[in-house]
This record gives structure tokens, sequence and C-alpha cells, in this order.
């Protein structure tokens, strides 16, 4: 959920406050009266005009475009009024107040509502403009899609994270099954084996965290899918045991966990783990757990917090500076928008560095992955914003940024294509060429398609490299129900197939991946 306007609250006056508020101006309103009597004017007509301006004055909010700038921007980049069109800009202004009444805070000076929904709508654009969007592209002819079985007709998944193990193999996160899954492929068929159950798993990750030198799993379960702020997430560790898969909570009674990276921060050889806790509007955070050995077979970790801000997303390990220690990276949406990387610096501090912050309030960050994109030796940053949970609106805007690592901070911005809706993109060498290559997926809702009769919305795309160019290949368009995907040699052949997750809007869907094989190797 993006935030638009500063957080502050509504001061409310008792009776007690008014009765003071009335003697004192009467205590400095006597002598005047008096004056005023000498005068010939008549007194009650002045105690009233003096009272009425003294109302005025105190209930008028400010409506400049400095009052409504200031105002807007305090907590978060100002909103560019582009972002949404004429007709949305009330309904978001309302809200931003709404918002910010219930935050507790009140150390700002509020606009004007009227005004400021006025400011937006005289400055924003009468409709979003998708003409310049397209980029120049062609039909695929590299990917040909396996035929899967469908699924049971009681089984309509709803895939948020799909994890590459191995050739052939791969682990997804079920939200609408609320389950945990482990594929393979035998050539010829998947062989799915399910590791455990959750409430909405969002995240899931190999590791070892007793030390016993079998893989487990950890899983980051949002606790309740809709936005909301709720405490029904949780930390699973699912652990395998003679008799099957045990699953223990880490922790219980978090807002949202959408994400979960193992590591070694401290050097000391066990597993340590971060964790990414969404929230909504006032809560969340992304938290680093210390490994701090077992009790009864249960790991023990010590707690903190490294970033208080809501709207966690991602949280990839990398060594980003290349000294050998592991640093994470951080993306945090809502109204924040920001790419940072916490820096290691091996003594258990860390160093705050910002990566990327977007222009705007509602970007809709939506992922981030880690790759090498110019083949320089170092690891850029693949960036992606096309999120429509808020609005269901997919943005002009929307696209795939390479943000590329210079050895400085922030790190030089890149915008590779415009891509409405655009949820996940992966990096990796598609067509065996030597340098790396993009698959994406977007996640749009038909009734918003709709809408748009004459755009052709991607839905899956790959996009070619060369020397820092891209090329689009359309896989296919016009159904945008995607909201994952990870490059996986499915057929163990050689060349990177592509797996996307669905993420459906209606019940025609009856099976919850998409496989795409790279005829690159034939």
């Amino acid at each position: 959920m993006e935030i638009f306007f500063a957080r502050a609250s509504i001061h409310k006056i008792d009776r007690s406050h008014f009765a003071s508020l009335f003697l004192a101006l009467h205590v400095f309103i006597a002598p005047l009266l008096f004056i005023a009597l000498l005068l010939g004017i008549q007194s009650h007509s002045t105690v009233a005009a003096v009272e009425a301006n003294s109302a005025a004055l105190d209930t008028r909010a400010p409506t400049s475009d400095v009052a409504i700038t200031t105002f807007c921007g305090a907590c978060h980049v100002f909103p560019q009024p582009e972002s949404f069109p004429v007709s949305r800009w009330r309904d978001e202004v309302e809200q931003g107040f709404r918002i910010y009444g219930d935050s507790g805070r009140n150390d700002l000076v509020p606009s004007d509502v009227e005004a400021t929904v006025a400011w937006f709508e005289r400055h924003a654009k009468p409709d979003y403009d998708f003409s310049g969007t397209a980029m120049p592209s062609q039909p695929d002819r590299l990917f040909k899609q396996i035929k899967m079985a469908p699924e049971p007709s009681n089984v309509f998944g709803c895939v948020t994270h799909i994890r590459s193990l191995a050739p052939a193999n791969f682990l997804k996160t079920d939200t609408l099954m609320g389950l945990v899954w482990k594929t393979s492929f035998d050539g010829k068929n998947f062989q799915r084996e399910v590791i455990g159950e959750a409430a909405d798993p969002a995240h899931a990750e190999p590791t070892d965290l007793d030390g016993d030198g079998k893989v487990d799993y950890v899983v980051a379960d949002l606790g309740s899918f809709n936005p909301a702020e709720t405490f029904r997430g949780s930390l699973w560790w699912f652990h395998e045991t003679p008799t099957g898969w045990q699953r223990i909570a880490l922790r219980l009674g978090m807002s949202r966990v959408c994400d979960v990276r193992p590591l070694d921060y401290d050097g000391d050889g066990d597993q340590d783990l971060v964790v990414a806790e969404f929230g909504f509007r006032f809560v969340g955070s992304i938290h680093l757990l210390t490994n701090q050995g077992l009790k009864n077979g249960v790991p023990q970790f010590d707690w903190k917090v490294i970033d208080d801000r809501n709207g966690a997303v991602h949280v990839p390990v990398v060594d980003i500076n290349q000294d050998g220690k592991p640093d994470i990276v951080t993306l945090v949406a809502q109204e924040h928008e920001a790419i940072e990387v916490h820096l290691n610096s091996g003594d258990s501090t860390m160093v705050r560095k910002q990566i990327y912050q977007a222009p705007d309030p509602s970007y809709g960050s939506s992922g981030i992955d880690i790759a090498d994109m110019d083949g320089d030796g170092d690891l850029d940053i693949l960036y992606t914003n096309g999120d429509t949970m808020d609005d269901a609106l997919g943005k002009p805007f929307h696209g795939i940024h390479w943000l590329e690592n210079t050895g400085e901070y922030p790190f030089k911005h890149h915008s590779i294509m415009n891509m409405p809706g655009v949820y996940r993109a992966v990096a990796g060498d598609i067509d065996l060429d030597g340098d790396m290559d993009i698959a994406a997926v977007a996640l749009l809702s038909q009734p918003f398609m709709d809408t748009c009769p004459d755009v052709q919305f991607d839905g899956i795309v790959w996009l070619e490299q060369d020397a820092g160019k891209f090329s689009k290949h359309i896989i296919e368009s016009d159904r945008c129900d995607w909201g994952s995907c990870v490059l996986n040699d499915v057929d163990d052949d050689g060349d990177l197939d592509l797996i996307s997750g669905h993420f459906p809007s209606d019940s025609q869907i009856t099976r919850p991946i998409t496989v795409h094989r790279n005829q690159t190797k034939p």
C-alpha cells in the first residue's frame, strides 16, 4: 500500500479547553470593548467579528502550493501528479489524509484537503498514455511450452515464489493452497513432494539451521494474504525427520512475513537468517537473526531490527562489495520505494548505503534479482516496479531497470523497458552467448486490461542482450496472471528453461505453473 501524504493526527478540543480559551479571549477583548464603546462602536458586533476571525484563523488549513508540497512530501518523496489520472486523485488524497489521521503524528501542518485535491487534479493528466511504452519486439521462437496434465479440479494454485534447487528441481510456495512444494522433472512427468503447510507461504529457502548436514527449509508465512495490520504471520522451520517433515515455529505473531534468506553473518560457521516482515501501513521491519545454538533440538536466535520501516519485499544476501563478507540488499516498498545495502563490517556492525531511490511513493516496487548484468566482474541489481495490488492499475512507468554497480553509491540507473504490471524479472544467459539476458512476467487484472482494448500488454517476455542493448521477444501477451518466475534447466539439457507461477484472477486456471522449454540446445 503506497502512502502519499504525511502522517499526523487531528486534535480535538474538549469542553474544558474551550472554556479556558473563551475566558482568555474575553480577558483580552474586554479592554477593546471599552475603547469601542467610547468610540461609539457597537460592542456586540465587535465581539462577534473578533471571535469569528479568531475561529476562522484557528480552523483554516493552508492552501498554498508551498503548504501542499511541504506536507505531502514530508514523510516520503513528493508524489508525482502523473502517477494517477485526474479521476483517481480525490480517492488518493482522501485516503492519504485518513492514513495520516490514523498515524498519531502531530508535528506537521496539514494542507487543506480540497485545495490538495484541486492541486493534483490540476497537474495530473486526463488518463494514462501507454503509446510510448511499447518496445520494438518480435514473437518468440526460442521457447516452447511443455504440455502438462491439468491439476485436480479442486486445485487453483497461486504461486508466490519459485526457488531453483538444481537442474530439473525447484521449490515453490502456493499461498492459495497453503503449501510448500518440492518439484522435480524426469523428462516426461513432474513429480511433487509436499514439504509442509502454512497459512500463506510467501517464500522458502533451503538451509541447515541445526548443522546436521541435512537440507531443511525456512519459510516466510504472510499469515494474511490481504493487506492488513494483522499479526498472524510466522517464520517456520521445516525439519526433516525419519517420519517426515516436521514444522517448527521460529516466531509467531509477526506482521506478514514475505521473505527470509540464510547467511553466516558473523562468520562462526552456523546459519543465521535475515527476515523481511512486510507488515502494512504502520508496522513492519527487517530483522537479522543470529544463531545462538540449539535448545531441545531447535535453533535459537538473537533478533535484531536493522530497518524499522514497513514494506520490506526482498532481502537477498550477496557480497556486494567483494570483501568476503555477506551483505544484505533490501527492497522496501510501500511509500518508501527504496533499495539499500547493509554492508557487513565484520565486527557485528553494518554500514547502510542507498542503492536506488524511486522518484514516486506509488512507484510499485515488486522485486529485485542480483546478477552481473554487464560482465565486469561485480554484482548489479535487476529491479522491477509493477505492483498493482493497491489500485489494480497498470501504469506506463512500470518497468524493468538495471542498477549498475560502479563501486559508488547510489548505483547508476538504466531503464531497460516499460512493462505495465511487471512483477518479477530474473537474469540468466538464455541464448548461451555469454552475456546476461532477462526473463520477466506481469500481473494485471483482466478488468483493467479490458479498459484498454487498444493496448497489447506483455504477459511473459525474454530480453536478449547484445552489448548492453536489449531486444524483446514476446512469449505471451494479453494474459498477465503471473506472480513469479525462475530460470531452471528443467530438462537438464544444458540451457535455461522458464518456469512461471500462476497468480490467477479467475477459477479457470487448472495448474499452478507453466514451463517453457528453451530450444537453444536441441
